[in-house]
């Protein structure tokens, strides 16, 4: 995971560009009292990357994410000082990683293990946070909508993401929950939580910049739906992106696609342009960095318009 935390290592973000929090009944907030609260919730999400990951040996990968924070003001309201309200936060990312050649491993139950090669796959997880706010502040703060780390140490940490969401942070207290967990996965997976020694456990697996033996990109096929249209799909083992090419006669030869695609389920396309009852070839690539991913297949397959 990120940063070096109090219990565990939380990712970072700083705020660039925003994204209005409105709290569903934010005038209601500032007059509740703890007995009658109204629920409020906001959400809102940013586009991260560039991230630094860190691990047990220090930053190993960088990350391309999409992050969701959620704030819910808890109803009922427990019993607590007096002029003060508690919500629910919870931080749900969904992304990508790729590796840093050379850099530790992020597990370093063998110490000194070092990553292999430059490899790509999924990341995925999140925090949960329980907040204790004055009761005359409102959830009506700003999350970044877009943020590139630049593969610095951004300025905001996960641990202090949701004070955004409050008009004053000042006085907000935000306390992690106990089953925080982010898993990586490519040709290995390695799970970071609460639960496994901050992944740094010989069961917890690793990233150790394993090349992939088999095809990413599979099921892949064609179908017609007029005489110069075809329908392609195709599924693809993790979550990412896919260099699409076109070989055939043509203003569309050598045409090229990139597809960002989720690992797992149908992708789909139709491609346009194509001449009558002639002969066509499509390669499938995964893709990122402007190059192949390191030790994947390029998948081909060929159809008649």
């Amino acid at each position: 995971m990120v940063e070096v935390k109090k219990k565990s290592r939380k990712r970072l973000l700083a705020a660039t560009g925003v994204v209005v929090l409105v709290a569903a009944t934010a005038a209601g907030i500032v007059a509740a009292n703890k007995a009658n609260a109204s629920p409020s919730t906001v959400t809102a999400t940013t586009h991260v990357i560039n991230r630094p990951d860190s691990g047990n040996g220090g930053t190993w990968a960088y990350d391309d994410f999409n992050r969701t924070l959620k704030v819910t003001l808890d109803s009922p309201q427990p019993e607590e000082a007096a002029g003060t309200l508690t919500y629910t936060a919870e931080v749900l990312d969904v992304g990508e990683f790729h590796t840093i050649l050379g850099a530790l491993t992020p597990n370093q139950s063998t110490a000194g293990l070092k990553i292999a090669h430059a490899v790509s796959g999924s990341m995925n997880g999140g925090i949960s946070y329980t907040i204790t706010a004055p009761s005359t502040d409102t959830l009506i703060g700003v999350v970044p909508a877009t943020e590139n780390d630049n593969f610095t140490s951004p300025t905001v940490t996960t641990g202090n993401w949701p004070l955004q969401a409050f008009a004053t942070p000042t006085g907000v207290t935000v306390t992690e929950g106990d089953t925080w967990s982010w898993t990586y996965a490519a040709c290995e997976s390695w799970t970071d939580s609460a639960t496994n020694g901050d992944g740094n456990l010989a069961a917890d697996g690793n990233i150790t910049g394993k090349i992939c033996s088999v095809p990413r990109v599979y099921d892949v096929s064609t179908k017609y739906l007029a005489a110069t249209r075809e329908y392609f799909y195709f599924k693809d083992t993790l979550t990412g992106q896919v260099k699409v090419e076109i070989y055939g006669p043509g203003s569309i030869n050598r045409h090229i696609w990139y597809i960002n695609v989720k690992g797992g389920v149908l992708n789909t396309g139709v491609i346009t342009g194509l001449t009558y009852h002639r002969d066509y070839t499509m390669n499938f690539t995964p893709f990122a960095h402007g190059r192949q991913i390191p030790g994947t297949h390029v998948v081909t397959t060929s159809f008649t318009s």
